[in-house]
């Protein structure tokens, strides 16, 4: 009696096919087959990247993601192996999307393809500005209220940096949107909080309002439009986000310099491990389709 409880199998069987239930040593025969394969990569890797690389690609095999993706990957072995061609071209499919927006050559091809035009700009090689327009989403809130930078805290670390090197006269931060319910604070003064724990004067950081960039864009054109125009503004964002931010701003009628942050797009030498889908790859192609999207809609 199979292992599960179905029906007596043997190699003479007349009504076995195909889709009839296999024995263990079927499955254990395929699975080792898989084992050794698997094996006989990973020495590939170390043999050409050494331990280190070895280490590095086994790592990233240890979150959900991966696992799923190696799931997907035997699924599609067994099914062609069962002669089901449906099903293996279907988890093939599943199998090719997970590896498309999960691999780390992707995801920095498609993050490179919003910040290649900014990664020659070094802030801290510009001329001096009047004002720098500091986009929000670089900081939040802690669970204890405090403060703290963010994934995008870059951004604030720019605007720091520059200041502090005589490069910005004041430092304009935008966000109104509320990081909660009640009276939390927005982003923005969470912004003006940290930069003046940096020695900054208050009376050089101002705030501007706008739930996203498309508001704030309408702001900063108000508010410039009320002081008069000024001689040079420059606009920090995440890199990838510049092409929209400076878009939109020239919808507004508003000339800014774009300055980059937070680049998400890595000059690191390839390695194997980024063909290994992870959370961090998916975040960077979510975020670029969402950039497109938003030039697809003007928003």
């Amino acid at each position: 009696m199979f292992f599960w409880g179905q029906r007596e199998w043997s190699e003479g069987d007349e009504d076995y096919s195909y889709d009839s239930v296999r024995p263990m040593a079927w499955y254990s025969k395929h699975l080792l087959v898989l084992v050794g394969a698997g094996t006989a990569s990973f020495l590939l890797v170390e043999f050409v990247g050494g331990r280190t690389m070895l280490e590095k690609s086994l790592t990233s095999l240890a979150s959900p993601i991966s696992l799923v993706w190696l799931m997907l990957f035997v699924w599609v072995y067994f099914s062609l192996m069962r002669r089901r061609i449906r099903q293996a071209v279907f988890g093939f499919v599943c199998w090719l999307l997970v590896t498309a927006a999960g691999n780390q050559y992707v995801a920095n091809q498609l993050a490179n393809s919003l910040e290649a035009r900014y990664d020659h700009i070094d802030p801290l090689n510009l001329d001096a500005y009047e004002y720098v327009i500091l986009l929000g989403g670089g900081a939040g809130a802690t669970p204890a209220d405090g403060s703290q930078l963010n994934a995008y805290g870059d951004r604030v670390m720019v605007a720091a940096r520059m200041y502090n090197a005589g490069l910005a006269k004041k430092i304009v931060c935008t966000g109104t949107n509320g990081l909660g319910a009640g009276d939390q604070r927005t982003p923005s003064e969470i912004a003006v909080e940290l930069l003046s724990s940096l020695q900054i004067p208050k009376e050089d950081l101002l705030q501007l309002e706008g739930n996203n960039t498309s508001e704030e864009m309408a702001s900063l054109k108000a508010w410039l439009d009320e002081r008069g125009e000024a001689d040079r503004v420059g606009l920090i964002t995440s890199a990838w986000h510049l092409p929209r931010a400076t878009r939109l701003a020239r919808a507004q009628g508003v000339s800014v310099d774009p300055i980059p942050a937070n680049f998400l797009s890595e000059k690191d030498k390839a390695s194997p491990h980024w063909v290994i889908p992870g959370a961090h790859q998916f975040l960077v192609t979510s975020i670029v389709c969402k950039e497109y999207l938003a030039r697809l809609v003007k928003r």
